[in-house]
């Protein structure tokens, strides 16, 4: 869809796409529709305003994300921090 997006945008004109999924060795042919530009085009905008952040937004911890591709840009960070702190609490259990 992605690319169907940017040829449109540079003038050249796409009726459908295809989308693979390769672990069920199938192949979906979908139409891109006017509606399927505007919500791609507000998921690029809300990617966008993610990326210009200053802090991440809040980790939702919905069971899905145990197995999301991405899980390390959620939790990643929480994790070290979680990491860190355990660590700087053993060295003050030892140094009482």
């Amino acid at each position: 869809m992605w690319e169907q997006l940017e040829k449109e945008r540079k003038g050249i004109s796409v009726s459908h796409g295809i989308i693979h999924y390769p672990k069920q060795k199938k192949l979906l042919e979908v139409e891109l529709t006017e509606q399927d530009i505007d919500l791609i085009q507000d998921a690029i905008r809300k990617m966008e305003d993610i990326v210009r952040m200053d802090a991440s937004p809040k980790v939702i911890n919905k069971p899905y994300c145990k197995k999301c591709a991405y899980w390390e840009y959620c939790y990643g960070l929480d994790l070290l921090h979680n990491i860190k702190r355990n660590a700087e609490r053993g060295r003050k259990h030892h140094n009482v």
